[in-house]
């Protein structure tokens, strides 16, 4: 049971405990940080529980979408659940459920409140702060654990030959055998190479205010960079703390990591870190991408001491 499915043992023993006494809650929340298996094991929960391997698949209505979850999507959800099963129970997955909007968030509450019988509900998200209360005290939580770096490491290795490219894959992954799948794609791993060295280029004083921002401008996704940034002085801190190679993510830049953090103050760091997520949360609620990427520059520039002013 759950043996194709990487890492979670905790999760594993959770879900056989409740099919084994067939003690099954009307509602589940599946959270944890993207890419850690949550939608899979959602899915092969709901195959079991549903019943016969014949019908489960169609006792199982998924919704999954990018940018938000509307009340028309839990009305024909809250239709369809009150129709008998074919198997032993009706699961309505709903991914991203962070995503749903505040009149589909109350009329899911309706449903939760007083479920349909043999229906069962599974939300899956990484934000689960970002759902009202009144629905995820409506359901069992079910916390995803990043997976253990050596497991990762075992997947890469299967795709993957130059083992330098295997450990950086790994480390900087963070748990998340998504992104080490993103990542194996060799122009992600050229991307964020050029990204990195940009940054620390900067850092030092090699590049200029004018050619980070314009560099900056050009860059596809600018979250995505902002949280490599985050990851990089996330390991200057590291090991500036601690001196610990083993705890450091991108070992292809562990020279300049390690210099960076000689030069600068944990003072500094802490801050550009600090300035950093709040970048990045901003650029979340879609603020003027020019105007921040022209506030981390003048940032950086003042705690490394204003070098190339």
């Amino acid at each position: 049971m759950f043996e194709n499915l990487l890492g979670q043992e905790r999760v594993k023993r959770i879900l056989k405990k409740i099919i084994e006494t067939r003690k099954i809650p009307h509602a589940f929340l599946f959270y944890g940080k993207e890419g850690v298996g949550k939608k899979r094991f959602a899915i092969e929960f709901s195959k079991i529980i549903s019943g016969s391997s014949k019908n489960s698949l169609k006792d199982i209505t998924i919704i999954e979408e990018e940018k938000s979850i509307g009340i028309d999507k839990i009305r024909e959800l809250k239709r369809t659940s009150y129709l008998s099963p074919q198997g032993e129970f009706r699961i309505n997955i709903i991914d991203n459920a962070h995503l749903l909007t505040i009149e589909a968030s109350n009329s899911l509450l309706k449903i939760l409140e007083e479920p349909p019988k043999r229906t069962i509900f599974i939300l899956i998200t990484p934000f689960p702060e970002k759902l009202p209360d009144t629905v995820v005290s409506r359901c069992l939580p079910v916390h995803f654990s990043p997976i253990p770096t050596k497991l990762i490491e075992e997947k890469v290795k299967e795709r993957i030959e130059n083992q330098e490219e295997v450990k950086v894959i790994s480390r900087i992954s963070s748990g998340s055998l998504k992104k080490a799948y993103e990542l194996m794609d060799k122009d992600k791993l050229i991307q964020r190479k050029e990204i990195i060295s940009y940054f620390i280029s900067f850092l030092k004083g090699n590049k200029t205010y004018i050619e980070f921002v314009r560099y900056m401008e050009r860059v596809e996704n600018l979250r995505e960079a902002i949280v490599i940034f985050e990851e990089i002085v996330s390991d200057m801190i590291s090991i500036k703390k601690v001196k610990e190679e083993s705890l450091i993510k991108n070992l292809d830049f562990l020279q300049d990591i390690f210099d960076l953090s000689i030069s600068l103050s944990m003072d500094a760091l802490i801050r550009l870190g600090e300035k950093l997520f709040e970048i990045e949360k901003n650029l979340k609620y879609n603020l003027n991408q020019s105007f921040l990427i022209r506030k981390l520059g003048v940032e950086i520039l003042r705690l490394t001491g204003g070098i190339n002013a």
